[in-house]
């Protein structure tokens, strides 16, 4: 079961509440919460970039990947604060799309290591080791990115596996831990790019052991078509 919970299916829900509710009840929070939270239509930014639970995305980024049965999204979490799956990501998203854009270009690092051949994970992993410049690559799971290649590369295996150098554009709507200083976070600083995030490949080189390394674009969801 495929389990997508867009902002979108959120608004028709808030703007069209239940008939059995009364109309006391309607007002009072449905309308009312809207025209306080989206006036005109247009969602809020916050004065921050970094979404409430930025650390905790790992959690079940797995899920987000290869899947999971209904009860693991809507069982209360321990780690989550006995809040369910569904329940992060639902909040999640919204915070996403109201984070405060970036100010200027950034530039992030991640690495993902060779899976082996019996994982589930392997037949992902070799799509995007074979990614050609101008491809998009998909990346359905919160993906996180570090401020320096160095701790980036703490995630990679001796042979094979990816880097990735991510290009992300001024205005861009990340969670960050650190502030942006001429394209850079310090050191053991976070990105978290929003779940179902697109990027595109610029460049592609390899190097001696197999490590490939990518150069990639973020695409703002409002460049997606």
């Amino acid at each position: 079961m495929k389990i997508n919970f867009c902002l979108n299916r959120l608004v028709r829900q808030i703007k069209s509440p239940d008939p059995h509710c009364s109309k006391d009840v309607d007002s009072l929070f449905c309308k009312k919460m809207w025209q306080d939270e989206f006036p005109d239509g247009k969602i809020k930014t916050f004065p921050y970039s970094k979404v409430t639970y930025h650390g905790r995305f790992n959690t079940f980024n797995h899920l987000l990947i290869k899947g999971g049965c209904p009860s693991d999204f809507t069982s209360p979490h321990p780690l989550l604060f006995n809040k369910t799956v569904r329940e992060i990501i639902t909040e999640s998203d919204i915070e996403f799309k109201r984070l405060k854009p970036t100010s200027q270009r950034l530039t992030v690092y991640r690495c993902i290591g060779e899976k082996p051949d019996f994982f589930a994970e392997y037949k992902i992993y070799l799509k995007k080791y074979n990614t050609k410049p101008g491809d998009v690559i998909y990346m359905p799971e919160y993906a996180y990115a570090a401020s320096d290649i160095d701790y980036a590369k703490c995630f990679l295996s001796y042979k094979n596996g990816i880097i990735y150098e991510i290009d992300v554009p001024e205005g861009s709507r990340v969670s960050l831990t650190g502030k942006i200083t001429d394209g850079k976070m310090s050191h053991g600083h976070e990105c978290v790019f929003p779940r179902f995030s697109r990027f595109l490949c610029t460049g592609k080189s390899k190097d001696e052991k197999g490590h490939v390394y990518l150069k990639l674009k973020y695409i703002k969801p409002e460049e997606i078509f």
